[in-house]
């Protein structure tokens, strides 16, 4: 697929479905795995229960771009961004915050509500550019830990 999309609902459905008819819309393959709030409930009846991280990975494997669609309020990362940098993925988001972070390249990050929707297919489709080493170095979970801990 171009974008995938994994993550619980958090009252993103909604959005999240709006975001992938558009996507679609605009020619864009998507896989989109919206897991219920109640997925872990003794009575859980659903389909939509989380997949193993190495099935996900399985998935972004396949795909051309990750979707990191943050809840409203939400502040900090998530793992999106990281899996993009070290997988060589584009990321598409509607975090603004990440125009800030060493990272940022506008080759390799869709900001949604701020770059233009109509130049999403040729953003995926572009290639990505690898992010410096020292940078992504500095991401890597031995040294993150280092500094942490210093």
């Amino acid at each position: 697929s171009d974008v995938v999309f994994l993550g619980v609902d958090k009252g993103r459905r909604n959005d999240l479905n709006s975001i992938e008819k558009e996507f679609i819309s605009l020619g864009l393959k998507t896989t989109f795995h919206i897991v219920d709030d109640n997925w872990n409930d003794k009575n859980y009846t659903g389909d939509k229960k989380p997949i193993s991280y190495e099935k996900y990975l399985e998935m972004l494997s396949r795909s051309k771009a990750i979707l990191d669609f943050v809840q409203v309020g939400q502040s900090g990362l998530t793992l999106r961004p990281f899996e993009s940098i070290f997988l060589n993925k584009k990321l598409i988001t509607n975090d603004t915050e990440l125009i800030k972070q060493d990272f940022y390249n506008p080759e390799n990050v869709f900001i949604l509500g701020y770059n233009s929707i109509e130049n999403l297919k040729k953003f995926i489709e572009s290639p990505f550019i690898p992010v410096k080493e020292d940078i992504k170095n500095k991401y890597d979970v031995i040294n993150w830990l280092d500094r942490f801990f210093k």
